[in-house]
This record gives C-alpha cells, sequence and structure tokens, in this order.
C-alpha cells in the first residue's frame, strides 16, 4: 500500500488530503469487493475528523463517496 499526501487548498491550510493505494491490481480489486477493508478506511476517517472518504476504483469515473460529504 502506498499513500500520498497533500494539501488540497492554499486558503485553508487545515484540509489535507490522504490518497492511499493499492500496490498491485489484485489488492485493488480486494479493497473493492470487501466491506471489511472498506471499513477500515471509513472507521479512520471518521476518527481522524475528516470531511468524508471517497473511493476510486481507478476507472476513470468519479469517486464513491463511502463516508461523509465531500467538499465541492
Amino acid at each position: 500500500m502506498y499513500l500520498d499526501m497533500y494539501f488540497p487548498s492554499f486558503t485553508d491550510s487545515r484540509l489535507v488530503c490522504l490518497d492511499f493505494w493499492a500496490a498491485t491490481s489484485r489488492m485493488s480489486r480486494l479493497f473493492e469487493d470487501s466491506a471489511a477493508i472498506r471499513k477500515v478506511f471509513t472507521d479512520l476517517a471518521e476518527a481522524s475528523g475528516a470531511v468524508c472518504c471517497l473511493f476510486d476504483t481507478g476507472d476513470g469515473g468519479p469517486e464513491r463517496v463511502l463516508w461523509g460529504t465531500p467538499l465541492n
């Protein structure tokens, strides 16, 4: 698993984006198929005070909201 961290807003330094990436395609499919793994990430988002938790399948489509409300 990989982690990218960046600050998406120059006007609000409280916002930090953490992108967790599967290291392999097989791992990515496991993330998509496993409710237990998704729960780990949604629980982490909630516990850390995140605005939302999104899941990106990597197919070019929009992310799925797993928890919270994304900022537009």
